[in-house]
């Protein structure tokens, strides 16, 4: 991995984790499978106007990635943390790491080495340590329906390298213009209240919603889909370990929410994992392989 492209997989947990912090007043407000219609359906209307010309990947594709990337994933992990507390969730969804990587490899064929594999591992203990563990066994309804939300969006991703075939702009903009409209159905078949929710919504929580759109779609999806052009999803997904690092971080320093030792501790084992992940220490970071073309 080149030093820019390791910037810029920093870069997205970060401004994602920005993204969700400024989204808290819309997100608690509007119903999410009709929010992230309206934030995907934005979207894909913007980098339309913006990026025109005729697209390479064929509808079929748009819509396999739009649902899988998209709609279906969103579908199942709203309806499984309506039903899970916040510590089993920010756990239970960090398996879409190694998911990732399993898919990655059975998809793309992408290796996987083992200490990578001990690296995730120890990040994952890291997460567990930072969101702390239940005090009661979960529901397994709720953590079976969030397993297969990561493993959907897992599957999308990997796709993404494999049948996606424009640049990163024009891409999400296709994907957006297939699950916005499948989020929409989701949304009245599954939520309630969508009309007096816009109605009621006041200027902070439409700038709310807006901030999510522009910050952390418009540029935090467009950075990650861009590099998914020129890596290896086994490569990204540890980053998303990140997460709940960044999110202590920024409820610190832009909520004033004190920062525990044993946050401080976990943040510290996921980012000795991570370094495993990337190898950092032992051979360096190395460039990729180009990717091939078909």
């Amino acid at each position: 991995m080149s030093r820019k492209d390791l910037t810029l997989a920093l870069l997205v947990p970060i401004i994602w984790g920005f993204a969700f912090t400024l989204a808290k007043p819309a997100t608690e407000h509007f119903p999410p499978l009709l929010m992230f219609s309206g934030v995907y359906a934005f979207v894909a209307v913007l980098y339309t106007l913006l990026f025109r010309g005729p697209m390479q990947t064929s509808f079929a594709s748009g819509l396999v990635l739009g649902s899988l990337a998209g709609s279906l994933q969103a579908i199942l992990i709203f309806a499984a943390l309506a039903r899970l507390d916040a510590a089993v969730s920010v756990i239970v969804l960090q398996t879409q790491v190694p998911i990732s990587v399993l898919v990655d490899r059975l998809l793309n064929g992408t290796p996987v080495r083992p200490l990578q594999l001990i690296g995730i591992f120890i990040a994952f203990l890291g997460v567990a340590v930072i969101a702390g563990l239940p005090a009661e066994p979960p529901p397994l309804g709720p953590v079976a329906l969030l397993l297969a939300g990561a493993a959907v969006w897992a599957t999308g991703q990997a796709l993404v390298r494999r049948i996606g075939r424009d640049p990163a702009p024009r891409l999400f903009g296709l994907i957006g213009l297939h699950a916005a409209p499948q989020l929409l159905v989701g949304s009245l078949l599954l939520e309630t209240g969508q009309i007096d929710a816009i109605l009621s919504a006041t200027a902070l929580q439409w700038g709310s919603a807006l901030s999510l759109t522009l910050l952390g779609f418009g540029v935090g999806n467009v950075i990650w889909y861009s590099l998914m052009h020129r890596l290896r999803l086994a490569q990204m997904a540890p980053f998303l370990l990140l997460m709940p690092v960044v999110g202590v971080v920024i409820s610190a320093v832009v909520l004033g929410e004190e920062v525990t030792i044993v946050q401080l501790a976990g943040g510290i084992i996921v980012l000795l994992g991570l370094a495993l992940v990337l190898g950092i220490g032992q051979r360096g970071i190395a460039n990729p392989k180009p990717r091939e073309t078909t």
